[in-house]
């Protein structure tokens, strides 16, 4: 599973449970089971967002260090205009 189908999945069960909320409210004769159904959404769909956003972060921060650090294993430079990766030295 990749990102992007792993968010999806997050959001769809997001807004699954936030359906059943407000069925299950509906249900009970609950007045505003609508909003809450709304609010629970926005709550965690804040919540993946936040941690995307974490995700997203640590991989900028760990990639430069992890894959260009001049180890042994890993000695690649970056490309210019007219060339592909180089092998290592």
């Amino acid at each position: 599973m990749n990102f992007q189908e792993a968010l999806t999945a997050c959001m769809d069960s997001v807004a699954l449970a936030a359906d059943q909320i407000a069925a299950n409210n509906k249900a009970k004769g609950k007045e505003g089971a609508d909003m809450d159904a709304r609010l629970f959404r926005i709550k965690h769909l804040l919540i993946l967002r936040e941690q995307v956003l974490r995700s997203i972060i640590f991989v900028e921060a760990l990639l430069p260090n992890f894959f260009f650090n001049r180890s042994p294993l890993f000695t690649w430079t970056f490309p210019c205009a007219s060339s592909a990766w180089t092998s290592p030295r």
